[in-house]
């Protein structure tokens, strides 16, 4: 449990894991999440749109609230996608659940800053 709650802490904090070096002032987002950016339209809107949208768009369940289906949406909700994603949290265990492969694919996403067109996006009010 406290592996859990520490690794939820850790990635909403900044994105950290195991494999990434800690990042310092000068580090980038690529630098602290490892890995290049996947792609938003060709690599995350697809998983998005098959493990999310049943429930995260407009008149689902958490659509109102969760809409992610809006690219603004899954930007500022970005740190807490990737600690759900992270704990197992979500999808819930009664949905079909992303690989392992998928979910370190969003969390890289998510870590990264939510790029849109595959680039790093560039650090702001740090």
């Amino acid at each position: 449990m406290r592996s859990v709650l520490l690794a939820a802490v850790l990635v909403a904090a900044g994105c950290a894991s195991s494999a990434a070096p800690v990042p310092s002032a000068s580090s980038s987002p690529a630098a602290s999440c490892g890995g290049r950016p996947p792609s938003y339209e060709q690599e995350v809107t697809p998983l998005l749109r098959h493990y999310c949208f049943g429930c995260h768009a407009p008149g689902g369940e958490a659509g109102e609230d969760h809409d992610f289906t809006r690219y603004e949406t899954l930007l500022a909700q970005r740190r807490q996608l990737g600690g759900e994603l992270e704990t197992g949290a979500m999808p819930p265990g009664d949905q079909p659940q992303p690989s392992r492969a998928e979910r370190e694919l969003l969390q890289r996403w998510a870590c990264l800053g939510a790029p849109r067109d595959g680039a790093p996006r560039p650090v702001t009010g740090v």
